[in-house]
């Protein structure tokens, strides 16, 4: 129970060192008004990070295919993550754990209070585009 601990307490620290940015930001308001895990909330929408960010974050992008050996585009790298993911059975969209599509503004205009939100790779201009987001993971 340490050792788990005290490995959440160090991936907390990296999140706050990094700023984190929209997947974290949008799985903060997922799970606290919807009671989604972290984790089931930020597979949900990093699909769709990966594409709202794909231009600004272009050298991780390509780091991710090269890791995953796959093409260097973001279509590819999300191909390849949702192989991944294929066999642990996990909701790939928030309709399916629950939450209601007309939920998606409110959790929108929440997001942009997180302070996560700051280390997105693609500065977040207002809550149309986090709203953008949500409605394609719905």
């Amino acid at each position: 129970r340490c050792d788990l601990v005290l490995a959440a307490v160090i991936g907390g620290q990296g999140t706050n060192a990094t700023g984190a940015g929209v997947v974290t930001t949008l799985g903060h308001v997922i799970g606290a008004r919807h009671g989604v895990d972290n984790g089931v909330a930020n597979i949900i929408v990093l699909p769709h990070a990966l594409r709202f960010n794909a231009e600004a974050s272009a050298s991780g992008l390509a780091q991710a295919a090269a890791a995953l050996d796959l093409a260097p585009d973001v279509e590819s790298v999300i191909a390849g993550i949702e192989r991944l993911l294929a066999p642990l059975g996990l909701p790939r969209c928030l309709r399916e754990v629950g939450v209601p599509q007309d939920a998606l503004a409110e959790m929108a205009r929440l997001g942009m209070a997180d302070w996560f939100l700051r280390g997105n790779a693609r500065p977040v201009r207002d809550a149309a585009e986090l709203l953008q987001l949500l409605q394609e993971a719905w």
